[in-house]
């Protein structure tokens, strides 16, 4: 009788990525609940029916407007988005050029989603860059400006339809967050592999904290993955591995000061596998290897 061998399946509760926390539904509406607390669409959507209207768009597409604001603010500003990066991302998704939409729009459209009612306390936003509620706020200042004020609509729901629909959905080419772990990183091959070795992982980690900091910060990645060991040649090459890595912030305005600069464990170990990924997603010699024979090259250097 031939024996039939089951294949094993990945966990996540019981892996040593379990303690990394995914985007549930109950998150993604807190994110929300924060970020329409703060934006400022109502002072330019005036009908709140209309507005009621925006808000239920953003919500059915917000996984995928969150997961690309983390991946710009992991390339541009971090932990925020400047302004060249957003101009960049606009002709990427091919809102311009458009001889009905100058670039002079854009700009006044990124000043305007820039400027701040009040100060909020703890809120580290600086002024000449997006966080994730003026991203959303300018996303839809966009469709106003590709849509209405050139009359081909007077509603801003239908606007913003088209916006996401027509350009950010069909012409994103983020790189992806939540994908990245369920198709490579989150897997029986590369837990086999990273499970023995947490141990020594976790006494790196530990290595870098100091009387009042118990965790890895942003500056400790730095030392770690370029200056120390040169796995990767620039700085903005390791911030965009750490940005990657992080789980959400949902209370952006009161937490980004603490949970963008610093590292959980979890998040450490995520960003093993997004630093092997990246660095040899160029080469010839080693981009088609699974990921599991990249980690191991990094894990050589750094344990």
């Amino acid at each position: 009788m031939r024996i039939v061998k089951k294949q094993r399946e990945f966990k996540h509760e019981t892996s040593c990525f379990k303690d990394w926390k995914f985007d549930s539904e109950s998150v993604l509406e807190k994110c929300l609940e924060h970020d329409f607390t703060f934006w400022k669409a109502a002072r330019f959507c005036k009908d709140p029916d209309e507005l009621t209207r925006v808000k239920k768009i953003i919500k059915e597409n917000f996984k995928e407007i969150k997961e690309i604001y983390h991946y710009l603010i992991s390339k541009s500003s971090y932990p925020a988005i400047g302004w060249q990066d957003f101009t960049n991302w606009c002709f990427q998704i091919k809102v311009v050029p458009d001889d009905k939409v100058p670039l002079a729009t854009i700009d006044r459209a990124f000043v305007a989603a820039n400027v701040e009612l009040e100060k909020i306390p703890g809120n580290v936003n600086p002024d000449n860059a997006l966080n994730r509620y003026e991203f959303v706020e300018i996303i839809v200042r966009l469709a106003k400006a590709k849509y209405i004020d050139t009359g081909n609509t007077k509603s801003y729901s239908e606007a913003l339809k088209k916006l996401i629909q027509n350009h950010i959905l069909k012409h994103d080419s983020s790189d992806p967050w939540q994908m990245f772990r369920e198709k490579k990183l989150w897997t029986v091959p590369v837990n086999d592999l990273m499970e023995p070795n947490v141990p020594a992982l976790k006494k790196l980690y530990e290595s870098y904290f100091e009387p009042r900091k118990k965790s890895m910060s942003i500056d400790d990645t730095i030392s770690l993955f370029m200056k120390d060991t040169g796995l990767l040649a620039q700085e903005k090459d390791v911030v965009y591995c750490f940005g990657m890595s992080k789980m959400t912030c949902v209370i952006e305005t009161k937490e980004s000061d603490k949970k963008y600069q610093f590292l959980m464990f979890s998040e450490f170990l995520e960003m093993v596998g997004r630093v092997a990924h990246y660095k040899f997603c160029h080469d010839e010699e080693m981009k088609n290897i699974p990921l599991p024979g990249k980690i191991e090259v990094i894990l050589d250097e750094i344990l």
